[in-house]
């Protein structure tokens, strides 16, 4: 399946950019694959901006922040703190057979695909940028840290 690039127009024709640096980011994206950080890289946009156009073109969410009491502890002890960073995903809420999951790179079928497995359920995505993402990731799982060792002191 291939990736889904007019999220650059979407983000293009919301900053007023000129024709040619829409085109720069397309040859971008046709020579390199797309990574949501080329058009960062480029100076096309911000994290949050490149986020927000993403979930636009993917027909998704966006949040710009992520509460911590929006986050389910008990969910994100499924999921190793190193993958969680590494492929940018923070698990959100499960509600009903779904679950909720924070991503910063929707295209990223292989993880969501993963986490389809691992829960068998429907896996639905929130985009997130990774900035403000890494943040709530790294907070959660010290959350989670602290209280498995209030547990092992009670006992």
């Amino acid at each position: 399946m291939a990736i889904r690039n007019d999220w650059i127009d979407t983000l293009t024709l919301q900053r007023g950019l000129e024709p040619g640096t829409v085109l720069e980011a397309r040859r971008h994206a046709e020579v390199r694959g797309l990574a949501l950080g080329d058009a960062i890289a480029l100076g096309l946009a911000s994290d949050d901006e490149v986020a927000r156009s993403v979930a636009e073109s993917f027909g998704l969410r966006c949040r710009e922040d992520l509460r911590a009491d929006a986050i389910d502890l008990d969910l994100c002890a499924l999921l190793p703190v190193a993958f969680a960073h590494e492929r940018g995903v923070l698990l959100l809420k499960s509600e009903g057979i779904s679950v909720w999951v924070a991503i910063a790179d929707p295209a990223d079928l292989h993880v969501l695909d993963d986490l389809r497995m691992l829960f068998a359920a429907p896996v639905l995505p929130v985009v997130v940028s990774r900035s403000t993402l890494t943040a709530p990731i790294s907070a959660a799982y010290r959350r989670l840290a602290t209280t498995a060792e209030k547990i092992a002191l009670e006992f």
